[in-house]
């Protein structure tokens, strides 16, 4: 969010737009040539918009719309005779942290760091190399660490990497219960990893808290939780610096159908809902911008095989 508009990028064709806050028609800001591809973040940075692609490239657009720019290259993405590419990103502004992960030949997992600025990409760490592959990849960074997080299906693991690179410290997770269960993560955040654990007694979340770097501690959340609320894997975020979290996932309501719901959860454990798709199915909630006031988040809801996209405010 900037100026009093919401950004983001669509993809048929691809292209960046802003969308007043106060709702209305998206306008393009930016058309992303298909040789680019279709841009898979956005940030803000000052009065300029920077996307990255499934690459090592970072490209920025003016707020006040123009032709996207190339302003940064690693060079070291689908490089042969791995072809790695980066499978998460993070991004402060001043630099572009990404994780290299093969597409042929040995598997590695390394960590990256490149200039925004521009100038050559810098490997942090090399990464212990989960095994079976790993389904989900995500990065977060703080004041002293690159969070790098995951999901292998059914256990989790996470890692914190000096900014300046070294050895990666394994983080608190939860352990692996047994070959019924299923250890999932459902977000990340500078301080804190967000964790559900499914389990023949049912389905509890835990936080793995950042707050102290030098003493990370794993602890439950939201323990109080509706029992019929099922939280979904990669698809909660951080509600500010205060250790709240925003949640969504599925419920059933009194129509007898599921329906998405986006709840708020505070450090304490206290929680709202703050809306639902009154639509029933297994609906989703792709993003989730948090201002004090309200939310914005882009809901997609199925149609035959398809989701159809929106973006809703949800006051608090």
């Amino acid at each position: 969010m900037a100026n009093g508009n919401l950004y983001f990028a669509v993809d048929q064709p691809p292209t960046i737009v802003s969308l007043p806050v106060t709702g209305g028609t998206p306008t393009a800001i930016a058309n992303v040539p298909t040789s680019i591809g279709v841009p898979w973040q956005v940030w803000i940075a000052g009065d300029a918009l920077d996307f990255a692609v499934v690459d090592d490239k970072l490209w920025q657009v003016p707020l006040a719309g123009g032709s996207p720019t190339l302003v940064a290259d690693g060079m070291v993405a689908f490089l042969p005779p791995s072809y790695a590419v980066p499978t998460a990103l993070a991004f402060t502004g001043d630099e572009l942290y990404f994780d290299l992960w093969p597409q042929e030949g040995t598997p590695f997992w390394s960590l990256w760091r490149m200039p925004a600025a521009g100038g050559a990409a810098e490997k942090l760490a090399d990464l212990p190399l989960p095994t079976p592959t790993v389904n989900w990849h995500a990065l977060a960074t703080n004041a002293e660490s690159v969070i790098v997080a995951f999901d292998n299906f059914p256990d989790v693991g996470a890692y914190a990497v000096p900014l300046a690179g070294g050895p990666p410290a394994e983080l608190p997770h939860p352990p692996t219960v047994g070959p019924e269960a299923d250890e999932a993560l459902l977000g990340i955040g500078p301080s804190a990893i967000l964790w559900s654990t499914l389990d023949a007694t049912g389905t509890s979340l835990s936080v793995t808290d950042l707050s102290d770097p030098n003493a990370p501690v794993l602890r439950p959340f939201w323990p109080d939780r509706p029992a019929s609320f099922q939280a979904i894997g990669i698809e909660s975020w951080p509600d500010g610096s205060d250790g709240a979290w925003i949640v969504t996932g599925w419920e059933p309501f009194d129509d007898g159908m599921v329906h998405t719901s986006l709840w708020s959860i505070d450090a304490q454990g206290h929680a709202a809902r703050l809306g639902c798709d009154p639509t029933p199915g297994a609906g989703i909630v792709s993003s989730v911008l948090a201002t004090p006031s309200a939310l914005y988040a882009v809901v997609g809801s199925q149609s035959t095989s398809l989701y159809d996209y929106s973006v809703v405010r949800l006051d608090r």
